[in-house]
């Protein structure tokens, strides 16, 4: 199968990991965006690299250029800075990582405090649990 077949295949098939090898890209994670190619296709290293160069040219970037060309400026520098603060200044659990997490409320806070079940915490990770 050449480059051009290949291409043609992840667009056209419903189960392709075309999604997953755009956003890997748009991540900066580009050996797991070749893993992906080398067992979609079941090819090795070298003709994954060259189908991710040919995948970027013909599909991402110009779906990214189409998604932003419709955005004026200023919404993508609103945008830039509202994923920025979601991303970078949320709370994330001290255990795990997570920021899938709950913030603690003043009563349960209190509560905790006076049955001595430790200092005062103001967050609780809903995936480990750990108070913080």
């Amino acid at each position: 199968m050449d480059l051009s077949q290949m291409l043609e295949k992840i667009n056209q098939d419903r189960n392709s990991p075309f999604i997953a090898i755009y956003n890997y890209i748009n991540e900066g994670k580009l050996e797991e965006a070749i893993t992906r190619i080398q067992n979609y296709f079941n090819c090795n290293e070298e003709t994954a690299k060259e189908f991710l160069v040919g995948f970027r040219k013909r599909y991402y970037d110009t779906l990214k250029e189409e998604c932003y060309s419709q955005l004026t400026p200023e919404e993508i520098a609103r945008n830039n800075a509202e994923a920025l603060d979601l991303f970078v200044n949320k709370p994330k659990c001290p255990t795990c990582g997570s920021t899938n997490i709950k913030k603690i409320s003043d009563f349960t806070q209190l509560s905790d405090t006076f049955a001595f079940q430790g200092h005062y915490k103001q967050f609780r990770c809903k995936n480990c649990g750990y108070k913080w």
